[in-house]
């Protein structure tokens, strides 16, 4: 085999063997006096091909080869979806196979790759699953590893990792660009035998010709203004390049601040910027190759307030709105408070995918009956509720306030649903900027918030929101409750 990974695997592996066996005193019980041990869990931050995926392939690949006189191992790779995971974390994969040497057929056989398929690799007598997150409230499958690649797509699926983590019995690794400020997945220190990495494309050795221009073409600053430093070696090798691998991850640190916005000329206090750079992107860069969390340029609600919990009282007004996910995006439902003209509360109440209304309506009533219940407490409750929904409310045969409505009814309920006749996107946004909006901090209100951007024409963000936008299932269930009641404003 052509077994040559990056550094990532020799600190996996190294932190792996010294803490696989680590008693840990506050997990004692009557039958384990001495304490418990507890799977060894990597979270590998980094930007784009900084090899967190590939050493992470080695890394299962050494286990089978291994293991292989002394256990089958169950190994199980996920994503959120399973197409994803077929046709993108699967050729990861194939590649890293042919680059070790690997050939499917004689060193490994892959099954089920085809469209519509259950992939599965056997190798050295282990087999590898490639699977969807498990549904919400289902267990996940047992295995001795598991791999969540691109954890950080989803920011509502903290249960499927909690799921992946019991079943799991020796190793789980989590990846992903930290393209987000906001993450659970970014918080999970203090679990017990919890490593964290931060990677860059300094950390790949076999980083194509080319590829490190083009990740440093999107630096706004000088690199004349930064140095590398070596973080985190493996102890008792010298630190830098060996015979085997580079011993530390590579870190670019600047030796200058970044210039703030209302510095309007700079005397040499802060980073120059970048002499050739013709199209800098400061997010771009610092995620994709700094492997550094950031906050989107281009936000459409970059001013905001987070608050923690949704007021009980001092409204003049709250309404219920709604926005229809279907299948694959989730349905929101949002609750906003309006306080004069000035300022608004928004709460997310729902974000989940509802197939039909039945599931639909089950899944909101709690959420109503929420609103109701502070109502009576406020001393404002009647009987009729009304719930501004979007007007694209068909899903196959079915129209969704129709069914709504029916079952509503069928329950002796006061609820009315109705479709609210749509302005365009940017009077809505412009109507909701017109409040000093203060958001219910959740992860999804955070994933939304920091990813739903202005849309871009040759490189420059325009004054209209991306309609393609694949962030936008809160605000459009709250722009539509923004433009049926607050149109007066």
């Amino acid at each position: 085999m052509n077994f040559s990974p990056n550094y990532l695997f020799y600190w996996m592996l190294n932190k792996f063997q010294k803490h696989k066996k680590t008693l840990f005193k506050e997990l004692a019980s009557e039958d384990h006096p001495q304490g418990q041990r507890a799977i060894v869990k990597f979270f590998n931050f980094g930007g784009s091909r900084s090899s967190k995926s590939f050493d992470t392939i080695h890394l299962i690949v050494k286990f089978c080869h291994d293991f292989r006189k002394k256990k089958q191992l169950k190994i199980n790779v996920y994503r959120e979806e399973l197409v994803s995971c077929r046709e993108l974390t699967l050729e990861d994969f194939k590649l890293c196979f042919s680059i070790i040497g690997l050939v499917n057929g004689k060193d490994y056989t892959l099954t089920g790759d085809g469209q519509g398929g259950r992939p599965k690799i056997v190798i050295f007598g282990s087999t590898i699953d490639f699977l969807n997150y498990p549904d919400v409230g289902k267990e996940a499958g047992f295995c001795d590893i598991a791999y969540i690649n691109e954890v950080l797509e989803t920011a509502n699926r903290k249960d499927a990792y909690d799921s992946i983590k019991k079943r799991c019995s020796m190793l789980l690794i989590c990846d992903g660009n930290p393209k987000y400020t906001d993450h659970w997945a970014f918080e999970q220190q203090d679990e017990y035998n919890a490593f964290y990495s931060q990677t860059c494309y300094l950390d790949n050795m076999k980083l194509p010709d080319g590829l490190a221009a083009e990740r440093e073409s999107k630096c706004p600053w000088d690199f004349a203004d930064s140095h590398i430093e070596i973080v985190d070696p493996l102890p008792d090798l010298p630190i830098g390049k060996n015979d085997v691998f580079f011993n530390g991850f590579r870190r670019r640190v600047w030796d200058k601040p970044e210039m703030p916005d209302h510095v309007l000329e700079n005397d040499g206090t802060y980073r120059a910027k970048h002499p050739t750079n013709k199209n800098p992107d400061k997010f771009d860069y610092l995620v994709y190759s700094e492997g550094i969390r950031c906050a989107q340029t281009g936000t459409v609600f970059n001013d905001v307030y987070w608050e923690d919990t949704f007021p009980d009282t001092g409204f003049d007004e709250v309404i219920l709105s709604m926005d229809f996910g279907f299948t694959k995006d989730p349905t929101t439902l949002v609750r906003t408070g309006r306080i004069g003209k000035t300022d608004a509360y928004l709460e997310n109440m729902v974000y989940q995918p509802t197939a039909t209304p039945e599931i639909c309506f089950y899944v909101i009533k709690p959420q109503i009956e929420k609103e109701i219940e502070r109502r009576k407490n406020e001393g404002s409750y009647t009987d009729e509720i009304w719930i501004a929904c979007e007007s694209q409310d068909k899903y196959g045969t079915e129209s969704f306030v129709d069914g709504l409505n029916m079952i509503a009814s069928s329950q002796g309920l006061n609820w009315n649903f109705f479709k609210v006749n749509k302005k365009s996107i940017i009077a809505g946004v412009s109507l909701m900027k017109k409040f000093k909006l203060h958001l219910v901090d959740t992860p999804e209100m955070r994933k939304e918030q920091q990813n739903y951007l202005h849309k871009k024409i040759n490189g420059n963000f325009i004054n209209e929101p991306d309609p393609e936008s694949k962030y936008c299932h809160i605000w459009d269930g709250a722009r539509y409750g923004f433009i049926h009641f607050f149109y007066w404003i």
